[in-house]
């Protein structure tokens, strides 16, 4: 499924008139990328869940892949 995450930048795509700015860090658009791998309080959730997963700082690679 694509778009699935309510993130903001999808929402407004619909419609809807909203901020779309990242409402933990405010300083990026609320992407899918940036909610689940870019935003700082993502990556303290990932860092310090016993997944231990880490993303590359300036990635190239899409949640999706």
């Amino acid at each position: 499924m694509i778009d699935a995450i309510p993130v903001k930048v999808a929402l407004q795509s619909k419609g809807l008139r909203i901020d779309m700015f990242c409402p933990r860090c405010i300083t990026k658009l609320e992407t899918t990328n940036h909610v689940l791998m870019e935003c700082p309080f993502a990556k303290k959730v990932w860092f310090g869940s016993k997944l231990n997963i880490k993303f590359p700082e300036k990635s190239a690679y899409d949640f999706k892949d």
